[in-house]
């Protein structure tokens, strides 16, 4: 899985690529089924894992709401922040909400919470 991420890096997923490589060798992952149930232990909220839609509203709410350090951003990133949050708020589709999502994740630097979904858009050249 590794050497596979390796294969795709490039300047623009370098942090996502570096945050999903922490991930898989800290937690032993080798499969994508693994990764797949270390994200659903990331979403289980009282003993209950949450679906496609509840992820997605549980990780904006988290976005919406968090304070972000923008120290170090450029203006750039900053509008790209903005119109990614903004997006969130709109009628679009849920694999774009979760792209927009790991697309946040990234810029800021913060824990990507949909594990899976970022390897595969990364494997996929997709992200």
């Amino acid at each position: 899985m590794i050497n596979t991420l390796k294969s795709h890096l490039k300047e623009s997923n370098k942090n996502l690529i570096e945050e999903l490589i922490y991930v898989i060798e800290s937690n032993n992952i080798s499969t994508l089924e693994e990764l797949s149930n270390l994200e659903e232990k990331q979403f289980t909220i009282n003993n209950k894992v949450l679906n496609k839609q509840e992820r997605i509203k549980y990780a904006s709410e988290i976005t919406l709401s968090a304070y972000w350090d923008y120290d170090g951003l450029t203006l750039k990133e900053i509008n790209k922040i903005s119109d990614l949050k903004e997006s969130l708020t709109k009628d679009i589709n849920d694999n774009e909400k979760i792209y927009n999502l790991i697309k946040l994740f990234d810029i800021t630097g913060n824990e990507c919470l949909f594990l899976k979904e970022a390897y595969t858009l990364i494997i996929n050249n997709k992200y």
